[in-house]
């Protein structure tokens, strides 16, 4: 009696110091709310016109006018010449309201954001990243600069990136090709991994959700797909999934006969497949993008089916099924189906 008392006062204890942090943590601001009180107190944040900020709303090309007001221009001297910015606004354009007209006069004025067309400067419309990456270049003053140009860049410099790890792994193959004089260890592996998911989310950035999700994953889809299996292979087995084995695809490859060599050239070969594929997706649009992808898997189901990777599985699923009546075993009936 006194031991289950004893557990019920220790529970109680844990219960109420999980909920003390938990009730204190709500009344403490969130750092977006305290760098937002931060840009409020040095006047580069003012709100609406009841001087609400909407955090959680997205930013409207108003909100970023008034961002952007007080960082270009003193705002002791927007104060001083506010009829002047007032009608900068109000003369070009006619669906600002009365609390941004200001902030939206100065950007007008200094070329850092313009309107739609039709004298409408589409203050409630959401701030795109392209919008915002070229009211930055502007402000910067890289004069020709749009965001299309800071893309290319960017592809520029991407394309440089991938040229150096391109030149350093084929150094490293030239040795590491069988009978192999140096190895990679997971230093090397783990780099060289980051690299290629970096310069795969930076080479398709302007691209779909759907090909920036997928191309990394394309690329490096046979040591994801190893690795994957392996993991669900000892869970079922109940083994610790950090336990080595000798059921990875080369050392499959090696129980079938192909050699080192061969095995390694297959598996060049088929990653030379997936990552032609990625290129593919990266400039295709639409269904396109699904086409590629399918016939990817396709192909790699057919590599897989031909290496007799789903022997066993195969096996495991006939098993039985051709058999006579006569001749199956008498356990057939109750373990067999």
């Amino acid at each position: 009696m006194r031991k289950r008392i004893l557990n019920l006062m220790i529970c109680t204890v844990l219960i109420i110091s999980c909920a003390i942090p938990a009730t204190l943590a709500t009344e403490v601001p969130t750092e977006q709310e305290l760098a937002a009180a931060s840009l409020q107190a040095q006047g580069l944040l003012a709100g609406d016109e009841n001087g609400d900020l909407h955090l959680e709303a997205p930013l409207t090309r108003a909100q970023l006018a008034c961002l952007l007001s007080p960082i270009s221009l003193n705002p002791e001297h927007v104060a001083w010449e506010k009829d002047f910015y007032t009608k900068m606004c109000t003369v070009n354009f006619s669906d600002v309201p009365e609390w941004a007209q200001v902030h939206v006069g100065v950007c007008a004025s200094n070329g850092l954001m313009s309107g739609c067309g039709s004298g409408r400067f589409a203050p409630d419309d959401p701030v795109t990243p392209q919008m915002a990456c070229s009211v930055i270049l502007r402000y910067l003053e890289r004069d020709g600069w749009t965001w299309p140009t800071a893309c290319d860049k960017a592809l520029e410099e991407t394309a440089m990136l991938s040229i150096v790890l391109l030149g350093a792994t084929l150094a490293f193959l030239r040795y590491n090709f069988a009978p192999a004089t140096i190895f990679m260890g997971d230093s090397g592996s783990l780099m060289l991994g980051a690299m290629i998911g970096i310069i795969s989310l930076m080479g398709v950035m302007r691209s779909p959700t759907v090909i920036v999700m997928a191309v990394p994953i394309v690329i490096a889809a046979i040591p994801i797909a190893d690795t994957g299996a392996a993991i669900v292979r000892r869970l079922y087995h109940h083994q610790p999934i950090q336990q080595a084995d000798r059921k990875h695809l080369h050392h499959m490859l090696l129980r079938k006969g192909y050699g080192v060599r061969k095995s390694v050239a297959i598996v060049y070969a088929w990653t030379i497949v997936l990552g032609v594929g990625a290129f593919l997706m990266s400039h295709s649009h639409g269904v396109a993008v699904f086409m590629v992808l399918g016939g990817l898997i396709i192909i790699s189901f057919f590599i897989l089916w031909r290496l007799g990777m789903f022997d066993k599985v195969l096996r495991h699923h006939y098993h039985g099924r051709h058999l006579r009546q006569e001749d199956k075993p008498r356990w057939y009936g109750k373990h067999g189906r």
